[in-house]
């Protein structure tokens, strides 16, 4: 019995009509490339882009969790914002209402002297709150809010040394809020 033939065997591992057996019989090295575009170029080429499109999603959640990140701050902000100006103003409000009634009778009772201290010291409270949240909102948003910000800051210094009789109107205080609540409101709301 004679020794199966190296063609044979290799004959059997590439069956007659596929396109590696084919290119065989044309040229032993074309064979081989064809069996590397076949077995591992294509698979790499899948994986690659397999890969370039997992890294895509990861990049796109590490946007997106950021970018809910800076949302949640600008609420926060905003929300700490409209608290302590509402209170800043409230009892700015109380404090004329109390000197109203301290220049009307000449004096206050003893009740009335703790309730304007009280409103001294609530009205201190809510400026330094608002003063460091307002700060905060001007690193997180945009120029048009800081720009308000500003603007308030200025307004804010110009009624510093001002006694209670000579602030602006109350109606100009409000003014101020609004107007940035409403910035801060329009730059927090995701588009």
């Amino acid at each position: 019995m004679s020794k199966p033939s190296r063609f044979r065997h290799w004959r059997a591992s590439h069956p007659v009509g596929t396109t590696a057996s084919r290119a065989a019989h044309r040229s032993p090295a074309k064979g081989v490339l064809v069996w590397i575009a076949q077995y591992l170029l294509a698979p790499a080429i899948v994986g690659l882009i397999a890969f370039a499109s997992g890294y895509q999603l990861e990049e796109s959640k590490r946007f997106s969790a950021s970018q809910q990140f800076l949302y949640e701050q600008k609420m926060r902000v905003w929300t700490s914002s409209a608290k302590h100006f509402s209170a800043y103003i409230a009892n700015w409000n109380r404090l004329r209402g109390i000197a109203g009634l301290e220049a009307k009778t000449g004096s206050l009772t003893r009740d009335e002297k703790t309730r304007k201290n009280q409103y001294v010291r609530d009205r201190d409270i809510a400026w330094e709150g608002l003063e460091s949240t307002l700060w905060e909102a001007s690193l997180l948003f945009g120029p048009s809010a800081r720009q308000a910000i500003d603007e308030y800051f200025a307004f804010e210094a110009t009624q510093g040394n001002l006694r209670l009789s000579e602030l602006a109107p109350a109606a100009t205080w409000q003014m101020h809020r609004d107007r940035i609540m409403s910035q801060l409101r329009l730059e927090a709301t995701p588009r």
